[in-house]
């Protein structure tokens, strides 16, 4: 992104040294598609539920917290909601804490990890996808695959406000761009 060769470049890297290089996704995985009852049976899913999928590796720096913290509006506002944590990590036990602290256990679920192919599976299960990624210096040049396999295959996203992401895109084209340590304004989203 244009704000990480910045970044590089405050550094001390020389500007011709760099190119941006775009990620993409493979839309012979990720695309738009019915997913099996099978697939919902095999992770004890339910298709009318609305699902507010998490994707990847939990450490703080993904947010998973703040997804957490948002969540009591969220299914104040769509009690047919359920968030679905796609993976696992070191702040995995964190999170769990901080959803039984909130008496949040019926509306969250975690697969555990699966494997990468199965990933457009929940892409196209979920209502949202949501990567609340926090505002520090590590993630200002950041954008995420996540963003691009979720929106590959139709599923809105959520996303933290950081400059590489309004690098690539505007705000409610395709996603949500919001300040996700605030609760209010990434519930609302």
């Amino acid at each position: 992104t244009k704000k990480l060769a910045n970044q590089l470049e405050e550094l001390g890297c020389e500007k011709k040294k760099l190119r941006i290089i775009r990620d993409g996704v493979d839309t012979k995985k990720f695309y738009e598609f019915k997913v099996s009852d099978e697939v919902y049976k095999k992770y004890g899913l339910n298709k009318g539920t609305d699902y507010v999928v998490f994707q990847g590796g939990i450490a703080a720096h993904d947010g998973v917290q703040f997804m957490v913290n948002a969540a009591p509006q969220v299914i104040k506002n769509n009690p047919n909601v359920k968030f679905l944590i796609v993976g696992t990590g070191t702040y995995e036990k964190n999170i769990r804490e901080l959803i039984a602290k909130n008496k949040l256990e019926k509306y969250f679920q975690f697969t555990g990890w699966v494997n990468y192919g199965e990933m457009p599976l929940f892409m196209n299960i979920a209502k949202i996808n949501c990567i609340p990624l926090p505002d520090a210096p590590a993630t200002h040049g950041v954008v995420t695959y996540k963003l691009f396999e979720g929106m590959a295959c139709g599923t809105p996203a959520i996303i933290g406000n950081m400059p590489a992401v309004r690098e690539i895109i505007k705000h409610k084209d395709g996603a949500y761009l919001v300040k996700s340590e605030n609760k209010e304004e990434l519930a609302n989203a």
